[in-house]
């Protein structure tokens, strides 16, 4: 665990978007069987479970790809999931040493996850703050949220 969290990366594309009309027309196309969005949704639930299994058994190459396969099945969901920035940060990133990445969300904006390979991710911090963005490192919480009440 200690080197998914080492390798991963939140990164603040710059952006932000009402996700709104992308979910509708995801709903729409659902509700109309579209089989574009259909076969796309299915091949996202598969990936999820390889996703699943190779964090399971410690294949992080393996899920950095998974991640990968992920983001351009994501995209055949709706034309406004990706823009340029987007793609462009997404390149940048890869180019300097991820491996792996998607972006969370709806689509249109807000964070990408990405996975960089051992020793690469202050190379791929800089360049995506050097693009715009802004990286975040991950820490896992093992023990959930905490709540307390303190005195009156």
């Amino acid at each position: 665990m200690n080197e998914l969290e080492y390798s991963s990366l939140l990164c603040f594309t710059g952006t932000t978007r009402r996700s709104g009309g992308i979910l509708q027309r995801q709903i729409e196309s659902y509700e109309n069987k579209e089989l574009k969005v259909m076969d796309a949704l299915e091949r996202m639930k598969e990936l999820t479970l390889q996703m699943k299994d190779s964090l399971l058994t410690g294949n992080l190459t393996e899920f950095a790809g998974l991640l990968n396969s992920e983001w351009e099945t994501k995209k055949a969901l709706d034309s406004a999931i990706s823009n340029d920035e987007i793609d462009q940060l997404l390149q940048a990133a890869r180019r300097n040493g991820a491996i792996g990445g998607k972006l969370l969300g709806a689509g249109g904006g807000g964070f990408l996850f990405l996975y960089c390979e051992p020793g690469k991710r202050v190379h791929v911090e800089k360049e995506v703050e050097h693009l715009g963005g802004k990286a975040f490192p991950v820490r896992f919480d093992l023990e959930g949220l905490q709540t307390w009440r303190s005195p009156r």
